[in-house]
């Protein structure tokens, strides 16, 4: 049967291939397989303003490149044919200066080019660099788990699970750790990657511009249900925000260490829930407890 559909495309040529294989990559996408939004090229922030700045750039850098390389090859394959009718026939033709020019002067502008843009962005894009704002920002502590992703608002006193609830026009700044196991936080529309890794404390400056509702996501494979590792973002305006701490302060929910730890065991990770009061401390306490556990090891170890 595979020789059969082989030979079948090899006699209807190139082309149908090429068809054969729009048509199945289009059936994928409509059954749902690459059914995930572009979101990357929404941006909602700042932040992923400037990725698909650089994203754009690079793209028509990389055209710059493409586009001559793919008209040359039609343009070499039928200038040099065999059966040309009025080729010249050069059989002591070895060099030419201005080709030799412009092969190193085309890549060495090129990677000037990207050399400044990578200086650039690198300086600006810093996910531990705050944004270029008058209002101090929102300071948010999360913890990836196995239980998904934990939200403190250390100045509110609260905390929410897989759900990061954020104001409009202020920039966050978010410090990561995880609890076990490396993760990697991605909000697409809003900043990029950065990592939590387990007793560690990393940063990320973002701001949302505009309401919405973006998904966030762990993209580091890190064992069995990585994939259930989503969580939620809302982008309110200020008073929206003021609402919406005032009905979780109402909440009888304590989150503290035990309570925690209890949650994590239960399973029950995809759940979205709400804390009003958070023990002093838990986030350093989480750091604490895997710089204690490192140490176990090592002397157990020894």
């Amino acid at each position: 049967m595979r020789q059969q559909t082989f030979k079948h495309c090899r006699s209807r040529g190139p082309g149908a291939i090429l068809l054969s294989l729009v048509a199945s990559t289009l059936t994928l996408s409509s059954s749902g397989v690459f059914a995930a939004p572009l979101t990357e090229l929404n941006p909602a922030g700042p932040v992923s303003r400037q990725i698909i700045d650089l994203m754009s750039i690079t793209f028509g850098l990389m055209l710059l490149v493409l586009i001559p390389v793919l008209l040359l090859t039609v343009w070499i394959a039928r200038r040099y044919r065999y059966n040309h009718p009025s080729a010249d026939y050069r059989p002591d033709w070895n060099a030419s200066p201005n080709i030799e020019r412009l092969l190193w002067l085309i890549p060495a502008v090129i990677v000037l080019i990207l050399a400044t843009l990578t200086w650039h962005y690198s300086q600006s894009l810093s996910p531990y660099r705050a944004l270029s704002t008058n209002q101090p920002p929102l300071q948010v502590q999360v913890i990836a788990s196995r239980g998904g992703w934990w939200f403190i608002y250390p100045q509110q006193n609260l905390a929410t699970q897989n759900q990061l609830v954020i104001p409009v026009g202020r920039q966050v700044h978010l410090q990561l750790t995880a609890d076990s196991r490396l993760s990697s936080l991605f909000i697409p529309r809003l900043a990029g990657q950065i990592y939590a890794m387990p007793g560690r404390r990393t940063q990320l400056y973002l701001q949302a511009d505009k309401p919405g509702r973006f998904h966030g996501e762990n993209t580091q494979y890190n064992g069995s249900r990585f994939s259930d590792q989503r969580f939620s973002v809302r982008a309110v305006d200020e008073d929206h925000f003021k609402h919406w701490l005032r009905l979780v302060q109402h909440s009888d929910r304590r989150l503290d260490l035990a309570q925690y730890r209890k949650i994590e065991q239960n399973g029950d990770w995809r759940s979205i829930r709400y804390f009003a009061d958070v023990s002093d401390h838990l986030f350093d306490r989480i750091i604490a407890a895997q710089h204690a556990h490192t140490d176990f090891n090592q002397q157990r170890n020894v």
